[in-house]
């Protein structure tokens, strides 16, 4: 087997097992309430207004992982993993998502 090859099987069941975790929290997570058709300002929850708290452009993105070795993978705001975003408990944000992917 060529590493090449390796790398790809590698990657593919790294991102395989991660999906997996994430739809089997999912499945565990509580059932949300029924949508009433609130406004949801009306139920004490303010609608941030103006420019957004943040900005994530999600995109493909060329990750060197050795000299001259790299994979295609996503990214966020051009690098993987993603920036960190910080936010204040109880705070209403707004981020304004750009998915650049297929």
């Amino acid at each position: 087997m060529k590493r090449r090859d390796l790398l790809k099987f590698t990657s593919a069941a790294v991102l395989g097992g991660i999906a997996g975790a994430h739809i089997s929290a999912q499945s565990q997570a509580p059932a949300m309430p029924p949508m009433t058709g609130q406004n949801p300002a009306a139920a004490g929850n303010p609608v941030p207004s103006g420019p957004a708290d943040f900005t994530l452009r999600i995109a493909p993105v060329a990750l060197e992982i050795a000299p001259s070795r790299f994979i295609s993978t996503i990214g966020y705001n051009g690098t993987s993993p993603g920036p960190v975003l910080r936010m204040r408990e109880g705070k209403p944000v707004s981020v304004d998502v750009m998915n650049d992917t297929d």
